[in-house]
């Protein structure tokens, strides 16, 4: 019998596996203004993905699956396209978004684990990866897998080719001992609380990595865009929080600076960006902050699925440390289902 946490262990230390046949499922998106939507976890991947494809030029958006069904005269005003992300495929906000646009003339694409689900007999075209199932309660290998997959889409639309998996590829096999040095030596004590920082592309990818560390652990964890944390949540950081800052080339001067502040609040700060140009000051004097740096060669835009890594091993650590399962998650299901 495993032991406590180790499947999903497993699952972290091998999602990269799976990357090449998300990125081989990804078809063709239709000309035309587009609405990426999902719930939970597959929101946050279809987040991610329309934010890059406004930085490449597309019309595209996103939007929680429950506004599509909440008010689909809202949400689908102007759109010609519904691309509905969920990794089961019966999730009932999915299905119900599905439903809606499909109603409206829209031209729906499924984006999922499992092509045998209703939302896929919903939807005139289905980007199916079976082999990122996760068979857990929390969305890890599946949520790294479809953002692949939406990213591979919107290059391809944008006219980017497949860039971003090979860039992927190449950086997983040294990324995966860098980002998976928590499941071993966490280097800090369980923080009462816990922050990830992350705007633009990385929005998305900071709200899943709150959601990773609050559904694993059980405990408070928070996420804002950076510069918006100077505000109101500055007031409540300890020393006994520990914060997550993902930072990007674009970002670097602002990024410099807040993490320098950081580090006069909390002794737990972590780094989460490019190998060089995150413009975090180093050398002597620097702050102490532990950094997790992808390779140079691998472009801000296309990261996500790797920062995704780390976020879910610290989770995962949290968890252990904090007495939890996560391999079974506290008062959670795998599938949110609802009545009409």
């Amino acid at each position: 019998m495993a032991g406590r946490g180790e499947w999903t262990r497993a699952l972290i230390e091998h999602q990269g596996d799976a990357w090449e046949a998300a990125a081989s499922a990804a078809g063709a998106l239709p000309a035309g203004p587009m609405l990426f939507t999902g719930s939970g976890s597959s929101y946050y991947a279809a987040l991610t993905a329309a934010a890059i494809g406004e930085r490449l030029g597309l019309a595209v958006s996103a939007r929680p699956a429950a506004d599509l069904a909440t008010e689909p005269t809202v949400a689908l005003a102007g759109i010609e396209t519904v691309v509905v992300v969920s990794r089961s495929g019966h999730t009932t906000e999915a299905v119900w978004a599905a439903e809606a646009a499909a109603a409206r003339g829209l031209f729906v694409v499924a984006a999922t684990c499992h092509p045998e689900h209703e939302l896929a007999a919903r939807a005139h075209a289905v980007w199916a990866v079976p082999s990122a199932e996760d068979d857990t309660v929390v969305m890890l290998r599946s949520f790294t897998s479809l953002l692949v997959l939406l990213q591979t889409a919107v290059a391809r639309a944008a006219g980017v080719a497949n860039a971003p998996l090979a860039a992927l590829q190449r950086a997983w096999p040294t990324w995966r001992e860098r980002a998976a040095d928590w499941l071993e030596d966490p280097r800090e004590a369980a923080p009462r609380r816990a922050v990830v920082l992350g705007g633009g592309v990385r929005w998305g990818i900071a709200l899943e990595g709150m959601l990773k560390a609050t559904e694993m652990s059980n405990q408070v964890a928070q996420a804002y865009v950076p510069l918006e944390y100077r505000h109101g949540p500055w007031g409540s950081l300890t020393a006994d929080d520990v914060v997550l800052v993902l930072t990007q080339r674009a970002t670097a001067v602002h990024d410099r600076q807040l993490v320098a502040d950081l580090t006069r609040r909390t002794p737990h700060v972590v780094v989460i960006g490019p190998e060089a140009g995150d413009g975090v000051v180093r050398g002597p004097g620097a702050p102490a902050v532990r950094r997790v740096h992808y390779p140079a060669a691998v472009d801000d835009l296309w990261a996500g699925p790797l920062v995704t890594v780390p976020l879910q091993a610290f989770s995962w650590w949290w968890a252990m440390a904090s007495g939890q399962d996560p391999d079974a998650p506290k008062n959670l299901q795998p599938v949110v289902t609802l009545d009409a």
